[in-house]
């Protein structure tokens, strides 16, 4: 299991987060379990956490490509 905590100032942006871990071949079950807003220097923020399983991916599903750096 992976937990994660953070805040966001967009509710809309926290489910689209979501949905990107959804997607990845690495992570599965993606879940919220809390959510509370809050204010920060006078703004409200929406304090989050998340947990998911994390899975093996199937070796097709991972693209590996070579890192190219220069240095000059």
């Amino acid at each position: 299991h992976v937990r994660l905590l953070g805040s966001t100032v967009d509710i809309q942006a926290l489910t689209r987060f979501m949905s990107d871990l959804e997607n990845s071949p690495f992570l599965a079950d993606v879940s919220l379990d809390n959510s509370k807003q809050t204010l920060e220097n006078g703004m409200p923020v929406t304090n989050f956490q998340l947990t998911m399983l994390y899975t093996r991916p199937d070796s097709s599903l991972v693209r590996r490509v070579p890192l190219k750096l220069s240095v000059k």
